[in-house]
C-alpha cells in the first residue's frame, strides 16, 4: 500500500490501473481508504501529482467523512434537537410548565415538550423520564392517526361493508402490537 502525506495526515492508497481510462481520478470509500484509478499509461509520479493537486478536496473528504463515522450522540432532549418521527426529522421545541411528569405533543410540525422547572437538562434521571415522555407522546400521537385512519375507512366503506365493527387495538409495552379483529366485506 502506498502512502501520500499532507502535512502530519499520512494518506494511505492503492492505484488501480486501467486501460480503459483516459484521465486519473480519486474515490474514497465510507472506511476512508483511498483509491486511484489510474490510465496504465500514467507513471506514479502523474499520480502523486494529482494527490498534490487535490489535497484540499482529498483533505475535506477525510475529515468530512470521519465525523459522520462516528456513532450519534444521546439525546438530551433540549429545545432545537431532532426527533425521528415516521422517517422524518421534527424539532423538539422545551417549555417549562407546571407538569408532574414531561409529556410531549405533535402539532405535525415539531415536538412539544413540557418540563417542570426542575427537570435539570443533563441529569440521568431527568433525561431518563424525558425520553420516556417522548415514547409515550409519539405512541399517544400513532394511536390517534391510527383511529382516525380507521374511522375514515369505515366511513369510506359504508355500512353495507362491514359485517362487525373492525377493531384495532394497540398495546402500549416496550414492544407495541397491532391488533385487529372484525371483518370487513361479505
Amino acid at each position: 500500500m502506498r502512502e501520500h502525506h499532507i502535512g502530519q495526515t499520512v494518506v494511505p492508497y492503492e492505484i488501480d490501473w486501467s486501460a480503459d481510462r483516459e484521465t486519473i481520478g480519486l474515490s474514497l470509500d465510507e472506511s476512508l481508504q483511498l483509491t486511484v484509478r489510474a490510465p496504465m499509461k500514467a507513471t506514479t509520479e502523474d499520480v502523486e501529482a494529482v494527490l498534490s493537486d487535490r489535497q484540499e478536496w482529498l483533505l475535506e473528504k477525510l475529515y468530512h467523512l470521519d465525523e459522520q463515522k462516528g456513532p450519534p450522540y444521546d439525546k438530551e432532549f433540549l429545545s432545537g434537537e431532532k426527533l425521528q418521527y415516521r422517517g422524518r426529522q421534527y424539532r423538539l421545541n422545551v417549555i417549562e410548565a407546571d407538569v408532574s411528569e414531561p409529556t410531549v405533543s405533535f402539532d405535525g410540525q415539531e415536538f412539544t415538550m413540557e418540563v417542570h422547572h426542575f427537570d435539570a437538562p443533563a441529569d440521568d434521571v431527568s433525561i431518563r423520564r424525558k425520553r420516556q415522555a417522548v415514547v409515550d407522546g409519539t405512541s399517544n400521537v400513532q394511536k390517534a392517526s391510527l383511529n382516525n385512519a380507521v374511522e375514515s375507512l369505515s366511513r369510506n366503506l359504508g355500512s353495507k361493508m362491514c359485517r362487525s365493527p373492525f377493531v384495532i387495538s394497540l398495546d402500549g409495552g416496550e414492544n407495541t402490537t397491532m391488533k385487529a379483529s372484525g371483518s370487513i366485506g361479505d
